[in-house]
């Protein structure tokens, strides 16, 4: 059976980077900007049927959240920026592939420029092949996620391979539909090959689960934190009411933040509403103000609203919502 063919790259300056697609196809991701210091993401996206794989780089810190589909799983690694880049709280360091069941939840924060690959395929597509590769003696997880420490050598022939069918890809994608979809059969079952030997690769190290369960029972604190947060925007909790909901003292939740996501609990929820307020104001109704988004998101001073947005984004909310009142016209 032939597979679908489908092939883009995009690249996102300044605010749009917001509106980069979704990592998890089937998923939902969102992207905060945490500053605007530099504003550059390259996205590159190739869907072969059930199997996805995408790649990105940006040059400025950004945070995503979101969820694995409930069909398929997900497997990433990243070839710059480990060294500063998190995942559900945990550090993500050099040498790591990562392997997330289906429905996993997904908190990524990269605090400065990044490069990473993702790929998606249903879970008994991989398994049936890793079964074939190994023997049968090599099993996915149920429901955790899995870390490999993999050596230098095999992560970047990995790299090399993916890389060469993404360029492959962009060279056939204004071929005739039939020559594309007989070439996305040969891509897909290349992409798998070379993720397969990269998981059973005899010299990698899977990771006790038990050694991040601290950082990971943290980063779903701070997952569960904004959910509170988000629920309950008109009363604007404060960092107070968020630690009583944890059980923690406010002392040990500023702790926490701090070393989970490397900033205090009150600017954390800010950049939250601030971003919030701005997607509201990229894509406004015809009735929206910039007053109206302020209070939405809990900004309880007009004035004050406006000097945080702009510290953040580089432009007055009035200005963006201008932009955007000009783009629908």
């Amino acid at each position: 059976m032939l597979s679908e063919f489908s092939y883009k790259q995009t690249l996102y300056s300044g605010l749009d980077a917001i509106n980069a697609f979704s990592i998890i196809e089937g998923g939902y991701l969102e992207h905060r900007l945490i500053s605007l210091e530099s504003d550059t993401l390259c996205a590159t996206h190739l869907s072969l049927g059930h199997i996805q794989i995408k790649s990105g780089k940006h040059n400025f810190p950004i945070i995503a959240r979101g969820k694995v589909p409930a069909d398929t799983v997900y497997i990433g690694f990243m070839t710059i920026g480990s060294e500063s880049t998190r995942y559900n709280g945990i550090p993500v360091e050099a040498g790591r592939m990562r392997f997330y069941p289906e429905n996993t939840e997904i908190f990524y924060q990269a605090s400065g420029a990044a490069e990473w690959f993702a790929y998606s395929i249903p879970r008994a597509m991989l398994q049936t092949a890793i079964d074939i590769y190994s023997a049968g003696r090599f099993k996915l997880s149920a429901d955790q996620i899995m870390t490999f420490h993999i050596k230098p050598g095999p992560l970047n022939q990995l790299k090399q391979e993916v890389t060469d069918i993404l360029d492959i890809a962009k060279k056939i994608n204004s071929v005739t539909l039939a020559d594309a979809k007989n070439m996305a059969d040969i891509l897909s079952d290349a992409l798998m090959k070379a993720y397969v030997k990269a998981i059973c690769t005899p010299s990698n190290h899977i990771e006790d689960i038990k050694s991040v369960a601290l950082n990971r029972f943290h980063g779903r604190l701070v997952m569960d934190s904004e959910q509170l947060v988000l629920k309950n925007m008109q009363q604007n909790l404060k960092s107070g009411g968020i630690a009583d909901f944890t059980g923690y003292s406010l002392r040990a939740m500023e702790m926490i933040f701090k070393n989970t996501v490397g900033m205090t609990p009150t600017h954390w929820f800010l950049n939250i509403r601030l971003n919030g307020a701005l997607r509201d104001l990229m894509y406004p109704k015809a009735n929206t103000t910039v007053s109206d988004v302020a209070d939405k998101w809990g900004f309880q001073h007009l004035s004050r609203f406006s000097e945080q947005y702009r510290k953040v984004f580089r432009e007055l909310p009035s200005q963006t919502l201008a932009k955007a009142r000009s783009r629908q016209s």
